[in-house]
């Protein structure tokens, strides 16, 4: 889990040093906020409709079997 974030920043600190010096610091660094913004974003409502579904999943669960909860175990 902590490896694919630290290879993710290597690549792009590779990639932002190249485009520093073709095209410049300032749009680099917008290209670099840009490269970062976006996949939080996705996971961000990723994990918000994961959470709809296991609050739905709660609900089918609950009126079917009477237990409560997305993760196992939980009753």
């Amino acid at each position: 889990m902590v490896a694919l974030p630290a290879l993710g920043g290597s690549i792009l600190r590779l990639v932002l040093g190249y485009l520093t010096d073709r095209i410049g610091p300032r749009k680099t660094a917008i290209i670099g906020m840009i490269a970062t913004v976006v996949p939080l974003i996705f996971g961000w409502k990723a994990a918000n409709s994961l959470q709809v579904e296991c609050h739905n999943l709660k609900l089918i669960r609950f009126r079917w079997s009477g237990s409560h909860g997305c993760r196992p175990g939980s009753t």
